[in-house]
């Protein structure tokens, strides 16, 4: 019996042993807690954003969209309004600068203010105007 007890009491010790600190990765961990991951573009950034308050923690709006189906998180590009030609050029995306432009036209292109894509932005690739694709 009282091997027994010491068996059992030996188990319940291991069962309290620590981790090996190497396999814990601290950053990672972090990350998780902090709910973004801020390597991933900020077009995937916002939409991995399912919360009001991780939204505004991380500098951005939760507005309904237009469609009414569900909120989202808007976040500011931090290149907003620079002059570009393409969307490979800005945070988020190059659109027209004006509405009064038509697919195919060479125009000057600004970076998009913020990742809200519900608007029907005219997208400019190569420093030519695409066709509108809106999705509402």
């Amino acid at each position: 019996m009282r091997l027994l007890a010491f068996v059992f009491t030996l188990t319940l010790a291991a069962c309290g042993a620590k981790p090996n600190e190497d396999f814990i990765d601290i950053e990672a961990i972090q990350s998780l807690e902090q709910g973004v991951d801020h390597d991933l573009p900020l077009i995937a950034q916002a939409y991995s954003i399912k919360s009001s308050e991780l939204c505004e923690k991380e500098g951005g709006t939760w507005k309904q969209n237009d469609s009414k189906q569900s909120a989202i998180c808007v976040l500011p590009a931090s290149d907003a309004g620079n002059v570009c030609s393409d969307s490979s050029q800005c945070t988020v995306a190059c659109v027209a600068k004006s509405d009064n432009v038509t697919a195919g036209m060479e125009v000057e292109g600004m970076c998009l203010e913020s990742t809200n894509l519900f608007n029907c932005p005219i997208y400019v690739s190569k420093g030519v105007a695409e066709q509108s694709m809106c999705a509402n």
